[in-house]
């Protein structure tokens, strides 16, 4: 798909193979004094958390629950019962939804990269919930199989059962640190809000290439999931907004899909490390509108669970200058690279350079 020159592809962004962007959200409502919702999560790193981001996206008078970080048993995979350090907390669902509640534990948990935990939130208390009172958590439905964590499990009073192929929308971090997130907090995972119909507007990821990969990286294309009903630019824009490359494209040459994976190549680029670039379209002609698929995670710091924060925001270019969208984060972007200078006259790539 990339083609035979593409030796590296650069993810930027928020990384979501396998996810479907179509079916999107899946949904679990606590409203019944015998249901009970859990995801299971694993660590990215060490780090002793006390709290965790719960994603809602209906609450009708919530009564109250109790959110417990348990074990994960090694022979089901459901949450094995045991609180795993006096963790449980009584919650009350405020606010108006959708939102992420990050809720605050009564003591904290320690883990290591790797460790596997379940937090589950249980009916203890207050109006018994029903079709009026109850809150609803929200997950994101996959393309194909996902079995790993974080996935979601329900017990609506005959024991654990699967969430079938739905990502848990889970996250933790230490208090105090709203800037270090660990995880998945996305509110919504089909968010298309950010659109335009103007031509010569863009939607751009932004991105900053790591001074370690070198001095310089070759980029010859870019990848992502978008949809346009217009001709249209790929490419890539300084931070004023000056064209580093850009191919134009048919919007007629393609299959009729309404939303799809697109990939746009041009001649090779050469990108310097350390500069804030964006990835993205450009709309070339009006009469249609564009959008690039993406993520909403509610706030710039729950971005912090994704590469490349604080330089990590969808933005908007209108007008001859670019607008920040603030919690919004474009999903599966891709630079297709075909080679790189480590500087000090060593290159690195593939045959065709």
């Amino acid at each position: 798909m990339y083609g035979k020159d593409t030796i590296v592809a650069l993810s930027i962004g928020a990384n979501e193979s396998g996810m479907d962007p179509i079916n999107s959200e899946e949904v679990f409502i606590l409203d019944a004094t015998t249901d009970k919702f859990a995801m299971i999560f694993r660590l990215e790193k060490a780090m002793n958390f006390d709290e965790i981001a719960l994603p809602i996206t209906i609450r009708n008078l919530s009564p109250s629950y109790t959110v417990t970080i348990e074990g994960v048993s090694v022979t089901t995979g459901q949450p094995d019962a045991t609180d795993v350090g006096s963790t449980a907390v009584t919650w009350v669902p405020a606010g108006t939804a959708p939102y992420i509640d990050w809720v605050t534990l009564a003591a904290a948990v320690t883990g290591a990269r790797g460790d596997t935990f379940a937090v589950v939130i249980d009916y203890v208390s207050g109006t018994a919930p029903d079709g009026s009172n109850n809150v609803t958590f929200i997950g994101h439905a996959n393309q194909f199989n996902h079995a790993n964590p974080p996935y979601m499990m329900k017990d609506t009073g005959a024991g654990w059962t699967d969430v079938n192929n739905v990502r848990a929308n889970v996250a933790v971090r230490v208090s105090g640190t709203d800037d270090d997130v660990q995880g998945n907090p996305i509110l919504d995972p089909f968010d298309f809000s950010v659109s335009s119909s103007t031509s010569g507007d863009r939607l751009a990821q932004s991105f900053i290439l790591p001074v370690a990969m070198g001095r310089r990286v070759k980029v010859h294309g870019v990848a992502g999931m978008m949809l346009t009903g217009a001709d249209y630019k790929i490419g890539i824009w300084d931070a004023a907004g000056n064209v580093a490359i850009t191919g134009t494209f048919d919007k007629d040459q393609n299959s009729g899909a309404t939303t799809g994976d697109v990939v746009g190549m041009f001649a090779p680029v050469w990108l310097d490390t350390g500069k804030l670039y964006y990835a993205g379209f450009e709309l070339a002609s009006g009469g249609g509108s564009g959008l690039y698929h993406h993520d909403c995670a509610g706030s710039n710091d729950n971005l912090s669970a994704f590469h490349g924060y604080p330089n990590n925001n969808l933005f908007k270019f209108s007008s001859s200058a670019w607008a920040k969208q603030n919690g919004h984060i474009a999903t599966n972007i891709v630079l297709l690279v075909s080679a790189w200078d480590a500087g000090r006259g060593h290159m690195r790539g593939g045959l065709n350079q």
